[in-house]
């Protein structure tokens, strides 16, 4: 098959050829959620911004609509990511 100008063939398929392939792993810090829990009430109700899948409803996300404490960082699996940082919802049964 002749490439078309432009593209190569890789390991995943032709793209073009200023692309590189690299693997996620590569590319950033992967981290996975942790959701506080809801039996917890003094988790909950604070002033960092809770992120779930429900949050995505557009491009850009500038409101939550749950907050959580810092307590809530302290006493459970949940992490605190830096502002700015990508977000990818891997599974959900909201979307």
């Amino acid at each position: 098959m002749e490439l078309k100008e432009g593209y190569k063939q890789t390991e995943v398929g032709v793209i073009p050829e200023d692309w590189e392939v690299n693997t996620l792993g590569e590319l950033g810090i992967w981290k996975g959620g942790g959701t506080p829990s809801k039996k917890n009430s003094s988790f909950w109700d604070g002033d960092i911004p809770w992120v779930s899948p429900k949050d995505f409803k557009s491009g850009l996300l500038y409101e939550t609509e749950d907050y959580i404490t810092k307590e809530a960082i302290e006493g459970s699996s949940t992490t605190l990511i830096p502002k700015g940082s990508v977000l990818i919802v891997m599974r959900s049964g909201i979307l």
